[in-house]
């Protein structure tokens, strides 16, 4: 279902506890992601071998779609309020 589509299907009286529960969820995702992020930057990180670096990017790679995409979901929301 495209982003538009489902918050078109989103009843207009529930669009408020929909963003609060979207804002949280992008919060908590965002700041699990810096977490995750911080410890690249340590030099223990680089003692890991390649398979597990690899599979800890790409864990820090699906939250930022997911924090992405809460984002534009958000946004859509907030854009279909001010239009309504």
């Amino acid at each position: 279902m495209k982003d538009s589509a489902m918050v078109e299907s989103i009843p207009l009286q529930v669009e408020t506890s929909y963003k609060e529960h979207a804002i949280d969820r992008l919060t908590r995702k965002a700041s699990q992601l810096s977490a995750l992020l911080s410890v690249t930057v340590c030099e223990d990180f680089s003692t890991y071998n390649e398979e597990i670096k690899s599979n800890y990017l790409w864990a820090c790679s699906e939250l930022a779609t997911e924090v992405s995409e809460t984002a534009k979901k958000i946004e859509a929301v907030i854009n279909r309020a001010n239009n309504d």
